[in-house]
């Protein structure tokens, strides 16, 4: 079984390094601090239509067997596993249902003054999987205009999202 979830208190981030200049980030989410969520709430001069989804992330939880979960485990090394509770897309379920699930985080690691970027292939499968489940129009709307792909174009000096690392982008529970 699989479920749309929106995970609130979480965004989402790049935070996981891949391999440079292909592959330069992959996702994962972070827990928003209290305070980083306070300040938001008192900084309204510069809200725009993306604010919400800095602190919350729209995914699907999936249910796995034990010996799934751990497979996933061996593949997505280096992550930290976090229990989150989901609430379900009401479109699925006839009323508010909250869902249990456990969830990869990275912790960050220090790049330099690199910002990490998604390839623009990762970007579209994130993009692809979010329209293919119905999820919020507003986050597909946030994924195609606010979230910037890595461009391969820029010379290496000017390249964001080039930091070097490895690593992928799969977990147990909601995203």
């Amino acid at each position: 079984a699989s479920y749309p979830v929106v995970l609130r208190g979480y965004r989402l981030v790049f935070n996981v390094p891949g391999l440079p200049f292909v592959e330069p980030a992959f996702a994962s989410v972070m827990k928003v601090s209290r305070d980083v969520d306070a300040q938001k709430k008192e900084n309204t001069t510069n809200e725009d239509e993306f604010d919400v989804y800095e602190n919350e992330t729209h995914g699907v939880a999936y249910v796995v067997t034990e010996t799934q979960w751990k497979a996933i485990l061996r593949s997505e090394t280096s992550y930290v596993c976090e229990d989150v509770v989901g609430e379900v897309y009401t479109s699925y379920q006839s009323e508010k249902t909250m869902i249990e699930a456990t969830t990869l985080t990275f912790p960050d690691v220090d790049v330099g003054s690199v910002t990490l970027l998604p390839s623009r292939r990762y970007l579209d499968l994130l993009k692809e999987g979010a329209s293919e489940w119905t999820l919020d129009a507003g986050w597909v709307n946030y994924l195609t205009r606010k979230v910037q792909a890595y461009d391969s174009n820029l010379t290496p000096g000017k390249a964001a999202g080039a930091a070097g690392g490895g690593g992928g982008g799969g977990e147990k529970g909601a995203k």
